[in-house]
């Protein structure tokens, strides 16, 4: 079954560029699809997050990427959330990414809620 796709959210900031707003739209959890962050891992200065609101606890299993062979040999990481919010900051890049640039997520058989991302815009706003 293909994973369930959570669209990342970028930042617009003010005229003045000290504060940032994104709007991230939250994806319900599917245990049996998993999910994938298309470009999670283009956002400005690695500043990539997930938003996960647990309503039942469980755990959250960032997958191993395919772009970078060395670091991806410690597979993947199993993260266990409690209910509530929940931000996930993704340091180690190079173990998740993939080739295209998303992040694919699994999740175990107890946790429900919903996952969103969100990151810093690489580049120049849009026009609108």
């Amino acid at each position: 079954m293909a994973k369930d796709k959570i669209t990342m959210a970028y930042a617009d900031y003010d005229t003045s560029v000290s504060a940032g707003i994104a709007t991230p739209t939250a994806v319900t959890i599917n245990k049996t699809n998993g999910a994938i962050v298309p470009g999670f891992f283009k956002s400005k200065d690695n500043s990539s997050y997930l938003v996960v609101n647990v309503t039942t606890a469980g755990a959250i299993v960032l997958e191993a990427g395919d772009a970078y062979p060395i670091p991806n040999i410690l597979g993947n990481l199993s993260i266990d959330l409690k209910a509530g919010v929940n931000y996930i900051e993704v340091e180690n890049h190079g173990r998740f990414e993939n080739k295209d640039g998303s992040l694919g997520i699994s999740f175990d058989d107890t946790i429900a809620g919903t996952v969103a991302a969100f990151g810093k815009r690489a580049g120049l706003k849009p026009v609108a």
